[in-house]
């Protein structure tokens, strides 16, 4: 059987050796600023880089509207008229019952 050379690590675990004799200390501060700020105008609108333009491809591609059939919704995307709202338009009288508010009769009570 061969003889097994073992090395003895005598550093510590989370130390490192330095090649320095001494400890080194940094103390590196900023220097004074040597005048005023100065606020420059800018030419610019603020929305220049943030502004969304889109491309030609989003402007022109066709979004498929999804509706469930056995819902009962139906788009019209031939005649935009469907979906307007005659202002004229009253609502049936048994509907507006349903648009009533209830009335509410305070309690008199004597505590």
């Amino acid at each position: 059987m061969a003889p097994v050379v073992t090395t003895v690590n005598k550093q510590r675990t989370g130390e490192k050796k330095s090649d320095l004799v001494c400890r080194v200390k940094y103390c590196n501060t900023l220097p004074d600023i040597p005048f005023d700020p100065k606020f420059i105008t800018y030419p610019f609108s603020s929305n220049r880089y943030v502004e969304y333009k889109p491309t030609s491809l989003e402007r022109n591609y066709k979004h498929d509207l999804l509706t469930e059939h056995d819902l009962g919704v139906t788009i019209d995307l031939i005649n935009p008229q469907t979906y307007a709202v005659d202002p004229t338009a009253t609502l049936h009288a048994k509907y507006k019952k349903i648009f009533l508010e209830e009335e509410i009769n305070p309690l008199k009570s004597k505590r």
